[in-house]
């Protein structure tokens, strides 16, 4: 991970006219990686139910690529998927959208309780099922991060059914991956992509020694203290950003990466 953002847009911001063929765009980048996410998890389930978490990790790495990591609330699967179809549409960019692992884990988790909980009356054995949900768990979430890690960016879709501001303004989340999600972003290691300049390196350097004293610190505190941390994108910031890169020479788009850009807006 390089950089992490805040996403709040309007719910027009990608317009009727768009929206549909945004969203069919997106649709074939999320069954994608869907189909590449659920192919690694289940090649490595062992007969045992034991998981072989060295390979999974390898396969994972080899088997999905994306420059943006997209965290959201499953209540917003549509906005996720139409967002992820508008940016590979204006910049080229491929977006993993985060519900294509955690939204298995139900599924998953019941292919194995079948597979190794259930007692010839037809009930499951309750402890077995307490060992498979934890494997579930555990596997899903060394993925997430393992992704969160592999991507350059991390954006999370702030709206009002992944975080409920308290009456204190404290924020809050009732979605285990979300939390997750938002604690990896204060852990993870900051890495420069390779293309960039050995200047612009240097500054991100200072920028991930930061991060990393803040480290702990981090942990113990509210997911608004996460979110704080994240630069700020909206509609504005969003255009701007669309009307740069559409500006930017054909010869020299072949050349530029579409999130320096973005990254340069921010600056």
């Amino acid at each position: 991970m390089y950089r992490k953002f805040e996403l709040r847009l309007s719910d027009n911001f990608i317009d009727e006219k768009e929206r549909e063929g945004c969203h069919q765009r997106g649709e074939e980048i999320y069954r994608y990686h869907k189909m590449k996410a659920r192919g690694c998890i289940d090649k490595f389930i062992g007969e045992d139910g034991e998981i072989d978490g060295g390979a999974l990790r390898n396969a994972w790495f080899g088997a999905v690529s994306a420059d943006i990591f997209l965290s959201h609330s499953h209540e917003d699967i549509e906005k996720a998927v139409t967002l992820a179809g508008w940016l590979k549409k204006e910049f080229g960019l491929n977006t993993f959208i985060d519900s294509c692992v955690w939204g298995y884990s139900d599924e998953l988790i019941g292919m194995l309780d079948d597979r190794f909980c259930r007692e010839s009356d037809g009930n499951y054995h309750y402890k077995k099922r307490n060992i498979t949900t934890a494997h579930v768990h555990a596997m899903l979430t060394v993925a997430l991060s393992e992704m969160i890690d592999k991507t350059e960016c991390v954006m999370f879709f702030n709206t009002p059914n992944s975080i409920v501001l308290e009456k204190d303004m404290q924020a809050s989340t009732s979605s285990a991956w979300i939390f997750e999600e938002l604690a990896f972003t204060g852990t993870t290691r900051i890495k420069p992509p390779k293309r960039l300049s050995p200047y612009e390196r240097r500054d991100s350097a200072v920028y991930e020694s930061y991060e990393s004293d803040r480290m702990l610190h981090l942990i113990r505190h509210p997911v608004n203290e996460y979110i704080d941390e994240m630069k700020k994108l909206d509609d504005r910031v969003l255009r701007r950003w669309q009307s740069a890169w559409k500006e930017l020479p054909h010869y020299l788009s072949d050349e530029r990466h579409a999130l320096d850009e973005l990254y340069k807006l921010l600056q």
